[in-house]
């Protein structure tokens, strides 16, 4: 299973569509289930439908609505 695989199951398996979460709370759930995917690897605003940046998948896998700096809607 690829990175943003592994970050998508560890978000759908923890949190219910609607729920707010921190990046810190993503991280921490991601790292739980996956410990083998370092910190600095969880770009929650990669996942996000309404926010874009530099990577190259940034917007196409869509598991959050970005609210604010480090809040997060869960889809």
């Amino acid at each position: 299973m690829e990175r943003k695989d592994k970050i998508s199951d560890a978000i759908k398996r923890s949190f219910k569509s609607g729920e707010r979460i921190t990046t810190k709370t993503i991280i921490t759930t991601v790292q739980g289930l996956y410990p083998e995917i370092p910190e600095g690897s969880i770009l929650p605003s990669d996942f996000c439908d309404n926010h874009s940046n530099e990577d190259p998948f940034s917007g196409n896998y869509h598991i959050f609505n970005k609210v604010s700096r480090g809040i997060y809607i869960v889809l």
